[in-house]
Order: structure tokens, then C-alpha cells, then sequence
């Protein structure tokens, strides 16, 4: 039960013209750069929501440990894989199937 939020978030976002992929995409990005950046609970708060988004139903307490160890993956140097650099996030490291699709929506 979502205490009747379905409804009127439906409707929030056809009159805003919400994009849910569009955010995803803009969280990934950003997390990306955070990650770089050494700002590791920015990264993760970002993979977080991003999940949310994607339909993840976890706990909190698991979607944070979930989204900080794909944040760490995202510091590890890209890997060559046949001559083509691999997806970001596509690490082993990351164990997060949803997050992983994420990525792969960039």
C-alpha cells in the first residue's frame, strides 16, 4: 500500500511532463561525477534515488549499502573489453542488477 500516493503522482507527472528516465540518466551522470570527484555519499545518495526510481524495494538500509558499493565501482579504472572500454558500472563490484540496466540506459 503506498497510503494513496500512486494517484496523485501519476498526475504530478503528466502535468509537469515528469521524465523518470531523464532523471535517472541525470542521477547516474551526476553520480559518476561525484565519484570522481571523492564526494562518495553524494555518489551513493544519487545511486540510491536512481534505484528508487528504476523499481528497486529494498529496505534503506540495504539500497544505501547497495548504491555505496556500486559508487566505489565507479572509481575503478574502466576495463578493455574487446578493444572497446567497458560500461560504467558493469563491474563485478557492483552487485545491483537495477542500477547496472541504469547504466546501460545512458
Amino acid at each position: 500500500e503506498d497510503g494513496g500516493l500512486s494517484k496523485p503522482l501519476e498526475l504530478w507527472k503528466r502535468h509537469f511532463d515528469f521524465c523518470p528516465r531523464g532523471y535517472i540518466a541525470a542521477l547516474l551522470v551526476r553520480a559518476t561525477a561525484c565519484s570522481a570527484a571523492g564526494l562518495g555519499a553524494s555518489a551513493t545518495e544519487d545511486l540510491r534515488r536512481a534505484r528508487v526510481l528504476l523499481g528497486g524495494c529494498d529496505d534503506e538500509a540495504h539500497a544505501t549499502a547497495v548504491a555505496s558499493a556500486c559508487a566505489a565501482a565507479l572509481l575503478e579504472p574502466p576495463v578493455l573489453e574487446g578493444g572497446g572500454i567497458a560500461d560504467a558500472g558493469q563491474d563485478a563490484e557492483c552487485p545491483d542488477k537495477l542500477l547496472r540496466y541504469g547504466f546501460q540506459l545512458l
